[in-house]
């Protein structure tokens, strides 16, 4: 199980592509509070109350009209309350629909209320954006909204050439220009399925960055990353091997000469008040570059040695990346706060380090296939840990998820099983059989319970392999 694209992290797409969604439905009690009690009850409650039975009006229409039946009443001690008169039957019925009236007021003015916030802050999000441009803004997403997807790249292409004239260019930033392309770009890799189209945009949007006359901000620096990332990804589509070596390279090499700045920044100011600069990986990051960016640059990178059969440049890079995702724990260390990292970043070191396991295997050998084993067997231990942990116990309690904690659950989840998955074909390459059947029939079954058909496709197939090999083992034998 790889890193998915940095396209979420990396490439900021207009400020709002998300889906607006209808509020949640509220719920209202549609029971009334019971009607005060008439004088009649009140004083045939007091009566039974002192152990008397009160005489039923004779004008009631709970009376069967005789009077044995009376008697018969007040023999046993029961009675019936009168009903309501029609008077007091409209008094009642008029108050249900004021009640009523009140609650329904309620949510019409909470939903007009709602729908003039809305559109509020969607006017809001076109009126950054110059006048020539709004209009194929607007039906860019619309036709997006549809499903319409030739007619929005036409939209998105023509408010890019747009914004690209001399008589716009001059109003927009460069995050705006760049964030144009980058959405753009995001519709043609996804739906259009045309990385071709896709690279000359996002070469201009990255001509524009480098041509900046002013130091990029922080913001900047990260958009060039992504851009830097997505063109190696069109690289790998359009098989250009060393063009997608190139620029992933230099995405990883940026984001790290940003984490060297910070924290040659954090260690002189350390120095200055006269503390102990003895670690590392514990000093801040820049604040507009996370752990995760750059654990994903060293990913991409690193799939793409493994895939070109340089296992080594890979096992390197995986290396760096879970030092940077879970910083070893360092009894010397600057930093007093010895919490765990997050959730994800823990699920994700997981994550690499399976993927580390699989790159020392690329040249397999006995002390390779040894060393794999340790590092699957920690992402294992990871993992496991990450899922008795409170945090990943109470998203799963919680049945009103964000999207991002849903991402993560199911992230969390997904390495599981690829982990137990990973420790199954390693056991097998070493000959261990027993070991590789337990691991990879664990991995079926959590798979099973999480829905992740891939991976009890996959286990199932390695373990018909598994079964394979100990018939003819013990065929040899024999």
């Amino acid at each position: 199980m790889s890193f998915s694209r940095p396209s979420a992290r990396c490439i900021t797409l207009l400020p709002s592509r998300s889906r607006l969604l209808p509020p949640s439905a509220h719920r209202f009690n549609s029971s009334l509070p019971p009607l005060p009690s008439t004088q009649a009850e009140t004083s045939g409650g007091k009566a039974a109350a002192a152990g008397e039975v009160a005489p039923i009006p004779s004008s009631s229409p709970s009376s069967l009209g005789s009077s044995s039946s009376s008697s018969s009443n007040e023999a046993i001690g029961r009675h019936r309350p009168p009903a309501p008169s029609k008077k007091e039957g409209v008094t009642q019925a008029r108050a249900q629909f004021r009640r009523l009236a009140a609650v329904l007021t309620v949510v019409v003015f909470s939903a007009c209320g709602y729908a003039i916030k809305l559109a509020y802050d969607l006017e809001k999000l076109f009126t950054v954006w110059p006048p020539e441009l709004r209009d194929d803004l607007r039906n860019a997403l619309r036709d997006e909204g549809r499903e319409e997807w030739p007619k929005a790249e036409g939209h998105w292409r023509t408010a890019y050439q747009k914004a690209l004239s001399p008589e716009i260019r001059p109003k927009l930033s460069l995050l705006h220009i760049t964030g144009l392309a980058s959405s753009y770009v995001d519709l043609l890799l996804t739906h259009a399925l045309a990385p071709q189209r896709a690279r000359p945009v996002l070469l201009s949007a990255l001509d524009e960055i480098d041509s900046s006359p002013l130091p990029l901000t922080g913001p900047e620096r990260q958009r060039r990353i992504a851009i830097l990332s997505k063109l190696g990804e069109v690289a790998e589509k359009l098989k250009r091997v060393d063009e997608e070596e190139l620029y992933l390279t230099k995405a990883l090499e940026d984001s790290l000469r940003a984490v060297v700045q910070a924290r040659k920044f954090a260690r002189s100011k350390i120095e200055e008040q006269g503390g102990n600069t003895a670690g590392w990986e514990d000093l801040p990051m820049p604040g507009w570059l996370s752990r995760t960016d750059v654990a994903v640059c060293c990913d991409n990178l690193a799939r793409y040695y493994v895939r070109t059969g340089n296992g080594d440049y890979a096992s390197a890079l995986y290396l760096h990346a879970i030092n940077v995702t879970y910083p070893p724990t360092d009894p010397g260390s600057l930093s007093t706060d010895v919490s765990l990292p997050p959730l994800d970043d823990r699920c994700r070191a997981a994550q690499l380090m399976t993927q580390l396991a699989n790159s020392l295997v690329v040249r397999p050998s006995s002390d390779n296939l040894a060393t794999a084993s340790i590092w699957g067997l920690k992402a294992l231990q990871t993992i496991e840990a990450a899922h008795q942990s409170p945090e990943l116990l109470n998203l799963r309690g919680n049945p009103d998820l964000t999207p991002e904690e849903e991402e993560t659950k199911k992230m969390c989840d997904r390495v599981m099983s690829v982990s137990l998955f990973n420790l199954g074909v390693l056991a097998s390459m070493e000959g261990k059989l027993d070991e590789a059947k337990a691991h990879l029939n664990d991995a079926i079954k959590h798979s099973a319970r999480i829905g992740y058909r891939v991976g009890s496709r996959n286990a199932e197939a390695v373990l018909g392999q598994v079964d394979a090999k100990e018939r003819a083992r013990k065929a040899g034998r024999g």
